[in-house]
């Protein structure tokens, strides 16, 4: 399952950084990995891992700032654009399924 928040290039929509989370079956929690794009800057972070908790309602919960100024090196958060949400085998030539719901973003205090 893979959540991307997409922040806007200002001049260049192909170039809008990317930051996803994902769950991976296999990569260890943590993990970061640079995205398949030449042109888009895309990092994603491996934020659950493997099986024992297949098949159950399982709540995350990210710090976008922190996490944007950590892989990108800015620390001005830029505005969100887009939120997308898939899955994806191609890679892997497996097959998944994923249920998502209630997705909230709030402000830090």
């Amino acid at each position: 399952a893979q959540v991307y928040v997409i922040f806007p290039h200002p001049l260049f929509k192909m170039r809008s950084p990317t930051l996803g989370y994902f769950w991976d079956s296999n990569a260890p929690v943590g993990t970061i990995v640079d995205g398949y794009s030449p042109v888009t800057p895309n990092k994603n972070i491996v934020i659950r891992s493997g099986k024992q908790q297949l098949g159950q309602w399982v709540q995350e919960r990210r710090n976008v700032a922190e996490d944007y100024a950590r892989l990108f090196g800015k620390n001005s958060l830029p505005r969100v654009g887009r939120v997308a949400i898939w899955i994806n085998t191609q890679h892997t030539k497996s097959s998944a399924q994923a249920s998502f719901a209630d997705l909230q973003f709030q402000r830090a205090n």
